[in-house]
């Protein structure tokens, strides 16, 4: 059933958001019809190094424990908790680090304008609050707060080395008992007690399905501490390929509009080169690595190299060049079968190769879809009263 209730906005450009208005930002906001994108600043964590959780009606962000005594010093807790200001697709939303920036974009699970990205039950710390809960944690030296509104436990294995290194140091033991100290540490099997922390040994088993794939997952076990290394392994190649993915999927987006600024200065075989370019940039995203990707990205994916596609068609006729068209265009009827623009432009220039039955038959496909195509009417009187057709 339609949604009457849907609407349809101008997008809403990144700004700050504070819960109370006393309050300093607690992090930058923006939103689209679909989509509200959150921007919380978190300086050199990775991936790696923090918990999201996304609800159909909550967010929260927390930072892990961090074995890296400089990087578990530098950073506070980055929490936020609280409901959302709208419903949320959980399926469909996702979140990645992007220039010391965790991004986090929440599908809409209806198109309603947010007022607000969390509402004023929210919980967080801004900048400010984290640079001074930073500065009395450096001065108690006992301990650092948890995610969220969980009690204060003792320092992570690895700031506790920090602090013996510290020590040693006063007490002539220099750094060589710091280096002894973390000799012995076992970093994991510190993952492993936290990750394990609270499970029981009956794992609990839940079911994803999305647009095409179904996945059953084994939640909430305790692992062992082979498992606990490859998850690491694989956290971080993961982060490192997902990087790469973002940086192909923005050079793609500078290449098309390079192409179309070319085309527009009738430098077409300049263009061409951009858009091919851009293609080959996407291959990936749209072949093997598709699987890391969520149905929005990939939807995103397709409509950019539907877009280089049709464009790159165009400058192929442009050059008179009927096959590598033909090519493009059909690229782009394999990415949307009833695409008005690939239809048209594959069959003039199967017409311009002496080929009319198929020009025809694209034809017949547009006319049907868009009767009122007045390019498409006039290329097919064309091939009626052509005597070679």
């Amino acid at each position: 059933m339609d949604d009457l209730d849907a609407v349809t906005m101008a997008d809403q450009p990144r700004t700050a958001f504070s819960p109370q208005a006393s309050d300093p930002p607690l992090c930058d906001w923006a939103q689209t019809t679909d989509t509200v994108t959150v921007y919380l600043h978190v300086g050199g964590l990775r991936a790696k190094d923090l918990d999201v959780r996304i609800g159909e009606r909550f967010l929260s962000v927390s930072r892990r424990y961090i074995m890296d005594p400089e990087l578990a010093s530098s950073v506070d807790n980055i929490t936020i908790r609280g409901t959302l200001g709208g419903v949320c697709n959980v399926d469909e939303s996702e979140w990645q680090i992007l220039r010391s920036e965790l991004v986090i974009v929440l599908a809409k699970g209806k198109r309603r304008e947010w007022l607000q990205p969390l509402r004023t039950d929210c919980m967080g710390k801004s900048g400010a609050a984290r640079a001074n809960a930073m500065r009395t944690n450096a001065q108690a030296g006992a301990c650092v707060p948890n995610a969220l509104t969980r009690p204060a436990e003792p320092l992570p294995p690895a700031a506790a080395v920090a602090a013996a290194a510290a020590a040693a140091e006063q007490t002539g033991g220099g750094l060589s008992g710091a280096y002894r100290a973390w000799d012995q540490f076992d970093d994991m099997e510190a993952l492993l007690q936290l990750e394990n922390e609270g499970k029981s040994d009956d794992p609990n088993w839940a079911v994803r399905a999305g647009k095409g794939v179904a996945s059953l997952q084994c939640t909430d076990y305790k692992k062992d501490k082979e498992e606990v290394e490859i998850d690491e392994e694989l956290a971080l190649r993961r982060e490192e390929l997902q990087g790469s993915l973002n940086e192909r999927l923005l050079e793609a987006e500078r290449l098309k509009a390079k192409g179309n600024e070319l085309l527009a200065q009738s430098r077409v075989q300049e263009a061409m080169l951009a858009y091919e370019e851009a293609c080959q940039l996407l291959s990936l995203l749209h072949g093997t690595a598709s699987i890391l990707l969520s149905g929005r990205m990939l939807t995103a994916v397709d409509k950019l190299r539907r877009d280089l596609h049709n464009n790159a068609a165009q400058a192929a006729l442009s050059m008179s060049s009927w096959e590598e068209a033909t090519r493009h265009a059909s690229q782009v009827l394999l990415l949307e079968p009833s695409n008005q623009k690939g239809l048209y432009r594959r069959a003039l220039s199967y017409a311009r190769q002496s080929q009319p039955e198929e020009a025809r038959r694209d034809l017949g496909l547009l006319l049907t879809t868009y009767p009122e195509n007045r390019a498409a009417r006039g290329l097919l009187r064309q091939l009626d009263e052509s005597p070679t057709a």
